[in-house]
């Protein structure tokens, strides 16, 4: 939870990062929507930015944002029914440093052009240290050119949603700016000289802090490259009300016994009716990861600054606030004031805006996940897991079975999930272990630190109510695990049956909207977000606990992966309509040449190419819509009469995986065919199953093929 002390204006993150993730969240409820008939359409949002900059650092801001197709932007004014929020999420590409007056913010919503119109004033948007005034800059903008005091950069980025972020930017700077300096390095500076000024300075100050501090991941509290920097304690906003300058600014931060005294980096003037935005940053001291209850701790904060005369003046803050246990977190780290409360999607991301942090509890090189991963290789019989899909399936059902063997079950969660409560206890993995027992949340993260252990990726999946694993398998498919399925003893549901749940979950929460698919791999890695410090534990840990590795080879007897289907090849599928029959093919010797038949009842084209029994190329079927889908492949399987293709193409704007298997006699080819629809996230959604035959029509030889 956030206080605030006399505040009169709110923070804000700018601009394309978080733009991109809120339009990746958006099109969740976008599944359904068809984009385009024959191939993926091209994924793009562009923004026109202009700041107008102050004397005194403040500046008028203006953005207009369209998209590409135009057609987000019914999605974003869905999800965003008052476009405010928006406006709320998408500032700060580490600029936590800005503060947005929401006074003036007028955003609207263009429907004739498919744009969104966005104003407001920054405070702090330029300061000025070390004389110079120094402007932050959006990662990857790019100087274009300067005419006077006006600069022009762009900026343009690929995110790994495959969103495509372009964008122009016009800085306007005061007219009596000089010996301007664009650095790439993420800094725009100027100096302006102070014109003389009098009268009295005088001090207006602001303070926004967080009163509950999570132990669980005090260090992301000193880093404010993660989130954007949106992980500060306490910020301050210092505003001079008066008409003279304040001089050497400096703001002072402890955190008690807690933290060392913040030293901080003055601001060398601020203008009448200038600000400055302050974070802090603490390097909290790691015996909070001790914790096990909440303990209070006083955050003090000293501002100081000189007038003309060189007089000093300070003014001081202490406020109470509490720094959680280790298995505590906290929900949310947005106000009451400005969490959403219209539309249900929003208000339940807001409510829940810190689950990315869960990935701080997931301790894949903890000793006694490792020690009991090695017991589950062993149960799989050696497998290495990362290896093939096969593998994998096979070593998730040793974990899942490990599990039941040793009696670990499910206990009904509280409300935390539901965003109806704002504390939630988590348990590390060897809280479960010990206690043998544990939520839907603490089962997913322990499997999916097992998963994590063997070299896996796993994902954590929240949602109302309910948290579960997903794993990606070797060949980039994502299966989810209900594991919830720990019912004890014979209770326990198959795990063939878990998997299928847990898949069709994942795809019905994808089209809900409502959820936070967390990349734990991504959050400890580029964003930090690491287990705190554990006490260590003997070898003996596991046998205490009385867990026990269960001999027996797993052997993947149930639940291969989704998309794998019967070895051999079925000609007449049950309530499939054979195709029609097929005119006398050419003499073929091989694969090479043109083929031509029947998916189900619609026309199949095939050219293929046979280099000594290495079979590669295209499909070609004509759909009742007059559509034609269309997929490539390569190193088709073939031996002792039969193929086997996997092939991936496109359409209705969704990837579709394709796989076929067969029989050949002489031209002649038939088997069955499988389409899987993948949806816009890449995921199985749906699939549909047909007959196919096909007679080679053309050798492309002279003599009627090899």
């Amino acid at each position: 939870m956030q206080r605030q002390v006399q505040i009169k204006v709110v923070s804000y993150r700018f601009v394309a990062r978080w733009l991109l993730w809120v339009i990746a969240l958006a099109l969740a409820s976008f599944l359904t929507v068809p984009l385009c008939k024959a191939q993926e359409p091209p994924r793009a949002m562009n923004l026109k930015f202009q700041a107008d900059v102050a004397e005194n650092g403040n500046a008028r801001i203006y953005a207009t944002i369209t998209f590409s197709p135009p057609s987000f932007y019914d999605v974003i004014k869905m999800v965003y029914p008052d476009l405010y929020l928006l406006f709320r999420d998408l500032i700060s590409n580490n600029h936590a440093n800005w503060e947005v007056n929401r006074n003036t913010v007028k955003i609207t919503g263009d429907d004739a052009n498919q744009a969104i119109h966005m104003s407001g004033e920054v405070l702090g948007f330029s300061v000025c240290r070390d004389q110079r005034w120094e402007i932050s800059l959006t990662k990857g903008e790019n100087l274009v050119t300067q005419v006077g005091n006006k600069l022009y950069t762009t900026f343009s980025q690929v995110e790994e949603n495959g969103m495509l972020a372009t964008g122009t930017a016009t800085y306007i700077l005061p007219s009596n700016a000089q010996a301007i300096n664009f650095d790439a390095g993420n800094k725009l500076t100027y100096h302006i000289p102070t014109p003389h000024y009098a009268g009295k300075p005088q001090l207006q100050y602001n303070l926004v802090y967080h009163d509950r501090i999570m132990s669980c991941v005090y260090k992301i509290y000193a880093d404010p490259t993660i989130g954007g920097g949106r992980y500060w304690v306490a910020k301050s906003v210092v505003t001079n009300t008066g008409n003279a300058p304040m001089y050497d600014v400096k703001i002072y931060y402890s955190l008690g016994e807690y933290a060392d005294e913040w030293t901080p980096e003055p601001y060398s003037v601020i203008l009448p009716g200038g600000s400055v935005v302050d974070c802090y940053y603490p390097l909290i001291s790691s015996k909070v990861a001790t914790f096990k209850t909440e303990n209070p701790a006083h955050l003090t904060v000293r501002c100081l600054y000189k007038d003309a005369a060189g007089h000093e003046h300070e003014e001081d803050h202490t406020k109470l606030v509490t720094i959680m246990g280790i298995n505590q977190l906290v929900s949310s780290n947005l106000t009451a004031s400005d969490r959403q409360q219209v539309n249900p999607i929003g208000a339940w991301m807001d409510m829940t805006n810190n689950m990315p942090l869960i990935a701080a509890y997931v301790t894949k090189t903890d000793d006694p996940v490792k020690q009991l991963a090695g017991y589950i290789s062993s149960t799989a019989g050696g497998v290495a897991a990362n290896n093939s899909d096969k593998d994998a399936i096979t070593w998730l059902k040793a974990a899942y079975d490990t599990e039941v063997a040793n009696n670990i079950v499910y206990q009904t969660p509280s409300g935390f999930l539901d965003g109806t409560q704002f504390v939630q206890d988590i348990k590390f993995p060897r809280d479960t272990l010990m206690a043998k027992s544990g939520t839907c949340i603490d089962l997913a993260i322990l499997y999916a630190s097992l998963a994590e252990a063997v070299g896996l990726q796993a994902y954590l999946m929240v949602v109302p109510g309910h948290c579960f694993p997903v794993i990606k398998l070797p060949s980039g498919q994502l299966i989810g695990v209900e594991t919830t399925g720990l019912r004890g003893g014979d209770n326990a549901v198959g795990f063939a049956d878990i998997v299928k749940l847990g898949t069709q979950e994942f795809v019905e929460h994808v089209k809900d909207g409502r959820y936070h698919l967390v990349n734990i791999d991504e959050e400890q890695g580029e964003e930090h977000i690491t287990p705190p410090e554990l006490p260590p534990v003997g070898n003996d840990f596991l046998a205490k606990c009385g867990i026990q590795e269960v001999h027996y080879v797993a052997g993947g007897r149930e639940a291969n992966p989704p998309e794998q289907h019967p070895q051999q090849p079925n000609p007449n599928p049950p309530n499939v309509a054979n195709p029609p029959e097929l005119a006398n093919p050419v003499n073929a010797k091989s694969y090479s040449g043109t083929w031509k038949g029947y998916c189900g009842n619609n026309a199949l084209t095939m050219h293929m190419s046979d280099d000594n029994g290495v079979v590669s190329g295209d499909l070609n079927i004509t759909l009742p819509d007059g559509e034609l889908f269309q997929a490539n492949f390569r190193n088709a399987h073939v031996k002792n009469g039969e193929i086997e293709i996997y092939a991936r193409g496109t359409y209705n704007g969704h990837p579709v995986s394709v796989h076929m298997k067969g029989r050949r006699e002489g031209g002649k080819v038939s088997g069955s065919i499988t389409l899987i629809d993948r949806g816009p996230l890449d995921v199985p959604v749906d699939s549909h199953t047909f007959v196919w035959k096909m007679v080679c029509v053309d050798t492309g030889d002279s003599d009627g093929g090899k």
